[in-house]
């Protein structure tokens, strides 16, 4: 599929996997994700020990994420597919130790996601309080508007 993509447009390819079987030298680039915001060893390590050597062989630009799942209001497919808890959204300190634990350990990019479909977006206030630590941070679920 990625190489069909690549064959017709002409900005570089970014896969987001959910999973060991959704990886492509075919693509450009690749957040190397840890769901760290859940205690499900096989999102937090244990997909990356099986793939490791095949993904460090591929010629892709890869990003070690820090994954972080929001209490988005409703229950979402990444809570369900990972048996991974969201982190509720009043535990501004955790989250933020979370974050900087994680930067502290070498990740170079945060996902703060609420989930596709969530009721809620991740507050303004988690936002800011997990920048200050100089580390480019993506938002998802619950954003309908600019």
């Amino acid at each position: 599929m990625v190489k069909i993509f690549s064959e017709k447009i002409s900005i570089p390819i970014v896969l987001f996997p959910g999973d060991v079987n959704q990886i492509s030298e075919k693509a450009d680039a690749l957040p190397y994700l840890s769901a760290l915001s859940g205690r499900n060893t096989d999102y937090v390590i244990d997909q990356h020990t099986r793939t490791a050597k095949e993904i460090s062989e591929m010629d892709i630009e890869i990003t070690p994420t820090a994954y972080l799942l929001i209490d988005g209001g409703n229950s979402s497919a990444v809570a369900y597919v990972s048996k991974t808890t969201p982190m509720p959204q009043n535990q501004i300190n955790l989250i933020e130790n979370t974050v900087l634990a994680r930067v502290l350990q070498g990740k170079s990019l945060v996902y703060l996601n609420a989930g596709s479909g969530s009721k809620d977006k991740v507050s303004g206030e988690i936002i800011s309080n997990c920048a200050k630590y100089d580390v480019p941070i993506i938002v998802g679920g619950g954003i309908r508007s600019i």
